[in-house]
């Protein structure tokens, strides 16, 4: 994302999340940014996920990935990693059952990402598109941001969201989303302190954070860690 997308992703933000449905607010806006026809966000809440999506559709999908136990989400859940799958339909893609039911509900390519805090994963975020084809490298730049925003807004807000998460162990060994796009304890710190000292959600916060780390070309972790050292003081 450039700089100036960072503040129309808080805009964004701000705008579909004024009823406080951030998890359904952020799966809007991802379905914006992404060109995707649905996308969802399932958070691992005791047995059963908790699933809010862009659309009624997008729930129904994911609601199914986990009930027949196979889809991009599953994966990603079972192994920690991104999952895309460009072409549900094809054998190479191993999920022939969900591949009819989506092909049903108008779903051809599918692309999920783990939502992680820290080595916890606390959910999925998983964009879908009618068209078969690949994410391009912007989308998928996008969708690993928008994972560890979501991350942050559905657990921080999860009382105010009615959506509820247990953090459970990171699975699939190393970190996919890259040590850059991973939110570490310092980073959780300083959304918290945005958030209290400007008086606006954890979205925002940690959008804040990350506009202002690319504008200065410096690592989140090093702004981060700042705010919390109250050596940086970001404003309105």
């Amino acid at each position: 994302m450039a700089a100036g997308e960072w503040q129309r992703l808080a805009d964004l933000l701000r705008e579909a999340s004024e009823g406080g449905d951030v998890g359904g607010a952020v799966a809007r806006v991802a379905a914006r940014l992404l060109a995707a026809d649905d996308v969802g966000l399932a958070v691992l809440s005791g047995e059963v996920p908790s699933v809010v999506g862009s659309s009624d559709r997008a729930v129904a999908l994911l609601e199914r990935e986990f009930t027949v136990g196979e889809g991009p989400s599953v994966v990603t859940v079972r192994e920690g990693r991104p999952t895309l799958v460009e072409d549900l339909s094809a054998p190479a893609a191993g999920m022939p059952v969900f591949a009819v039911e989506a092909a049903a509900a108008g779903c051809a390519a599918a692309f999920a990402f783990p939502l992680r805090i820290g080595a916890g994963l606390v959910g999925v975020l998983t964009a879908s598109r009618a068209a078969r084809g690949p994410l391009d490298d912007v989308a998928h730049t996008d969708a690993l941001i928008l994972a560890a925003i979501a991350a942050v807004a559905l657990v921080g807000d999860g009382q105010r969201t009615g959506v509820g998460t247990d953090a459970t162990p990171g699975r699939g060994g190393a970190d996919p989303l890259g040590t850059d796009l991973v939110l570490g304890d310092v980073v959780h710190v300083a959304v918290g302190m945005v958030a209290e000292q400007l008086r606006i959600g954890v979205v925002e916060a940690l959008v804040r954070l990350r506009a202002f780390a690319f504008a200065s070309d410096r690592p989140l972790r090093d702004v981060a860690a700042a705010v919390v050292a109250r050596e940086l003081l970001l404003e309105r």
